[in-house]
């Protein structure tokens, strides 16, 4: 859920900088995604494992988009044929097939490329051609490969931000999994369940997860708030750097006054920071213009805040079901839990930060994610509370000297009350604000 994050202070910066320091130096987020492939025969691996360390082949590409239409077994039977002067012999009948079947033209007319990496973008195209989609009819062009996929649900972000490693590729492939074919309301799973191609008894554990994702889904759309509210997000975060420990305690109370298309936001900060010293500001939003008071400070900025940046910020937007690892649900009475454990990936979309690169603010670091989980509790049919709990141990370097860390942080958001009941006085003091510019 977005929480007004522009109000984010130094302390989430050092947080989120920590964790993009770590996310940027650990290469394999997804095996256990990468098991369950196996499991279902769709992922081998190599003579070295799983490798997901290391960019893809185009000619394993190649390998996957056959075992995701579910024609292994018929290319391993058939025998297939290609113009490509560059196919090592055990890619020979999948690229075959593929370009019989008009899912490959080849980088030329005698040209696979097939030993060299596959990037994000072909992998997409692959995809999309696995669950339906075709350049000729016009479903989607090469250039807006990624843009598409996004659209259709089967990934999460439309830009290419690095290397595309086997461990991506595992990622996109299980997510294809469960993404809706073209024109049908069947996800591949079943289809591939259905022509035989995957065994319903190692796909069951997973259709089980994912049928608990869809009620978690379905709770997560009727919950949706257009109407004023009052929450309140509490953040206690812990950084251990050698025998140093820095506590940071925040506390941020919304309230925001929905009336047709104009909105109204008061928010008061509170933080104990790392050295326990108290702080405190208060945002004030109406008519276009954002006033702060902190400390002595009374200034005023343009701001735009419309309804529809409101609800962006206030509802939930649940993360892509490949970055779940596992997810329950409990039920009583009128309450509705949701417990949820994530790929160490997946930080961004829960917190709803952005999270796309490391942070300047160490050399270097090197982090082990031991713990991303989430708890909902939905009650008659809404939101009621959010609570995340992240931790991560490693290292970081700092002017050359490396220091061992460990970072926790717990992050709940509560929904106080809603509707009609909600109300705000606009303060009476505006004009006392000096205007500065907007920020940046």
């Amino acid at each position: 859920m977005k929480r007004f994050v522009k109000f984010f202070i130094v302390a989430a910066v050092l947080l989120l900088t920590l964790w993009q320091t770590a996310a940027g130096s650990a290469a394999a987020q997804y095996a256990p995604q990468a098991d369950a492939l196996n499991q279902m025969h769709l992922f081998l691996g190599t003579g070295n494992g799983y490798e997901l360390d290391r960019p893809p082949t185009r000619a394993e590409a190649a390998v996957m988009l056959i075992r995701l239409i579910g024609k292994e077994a018929e290319v391993q039977s058939g025998s297939f044929s290609h113009p490509f002067e560059d196919v090592p012999v055990w890619a020979d009948r999948y690229v075959g097939y593929l370009y019989e079947n008009g899912l490959t033209k080849g980088t030329s007319s005698t040209t696979f490329s097939a030993q060299i990496n596959c990037t994000y973008q072909m992998y997409a195209v692959f995809m999309l051609r696995t669950l339906g989609y075709t350049e000729d009819n016009g479903d989607f062009s090469y250039p807006s490969a990624l843009s598409f996929a996004q659209n259709v649900g089967l990934i999460s972000r439309a830009e290419d931000s690095g290397a595309f490693l086997r461990d991506d590729m595992v990622a996109v492939s299980y997510s294809a999994l469960f993404t809706l074919r073209h024109g049908s309301s069947e996800i591949l799973l079943y289809k591939l369940i259905s022509d035989g191609a995957v065994d319903p008894d190692s796909a069951g554990p997973l259709l089980a997860r994912y049928e608990m994702y869809c009620s978690y889904l379905n709770d997560c759309a009727s919950s949706q708030l257009d109407v004023s509210s009052k929450t309140h997000t509490h953040m206690d975060s812990e950084i251990m750097i050698a025998d140093e420990t820095m506590s940071i305690n925040e506390n941020r109370e919304t309230t925001v006054v929905v009336d047709g298309e104009a909105v109204r936001m008061q928010e008061i900060y509170s933080i104990f920071d790392a050295y326990n010293t108290y702080s405190e500001a208060t945002y004030y939003y109406e008519d276009g213009w954002l006033y702060i008071h902190s400390g002595s400070d009374w200034v005023k900025m343009p701001a735009q805040m419309t309804t529809d940046d409101y609800t962006a910020q206030v509802n939930i937007v649940p993360g892509p079901f490949y970055q779940i690892t596992d997810i329950g649900k409990s039920a009583m009475a009128d309450e509705t839990v949701y417990s949820i454990s994530y790929a160490p990936e997946a930080f961004g979309f829960v917190m709803h930060a952005d999270t796309a690169g490391p942070g300047d603010l160490f050399d270097g670091g090197d982090f082990t994610v031991t713990g991303l989980t989430e708890q909902l509790v939905f009650k008659s049919g809404l939101l009621d509370t959010q609570t995340v709990t992240y931790s991560a141990n490693g290292n970081i370097t700092i002017d050359a000297v490396t220091y061992p860390v460990r970072i926790t942080l717990v992050y709940k958001f509560t929904i106080l009350d809603t509707g009609n009941d909600v109300t705000l006085v606009t303060p009476n003091n505006l004009d006392q604000y000096s205007e500065i510019a907007q920020a940046q």
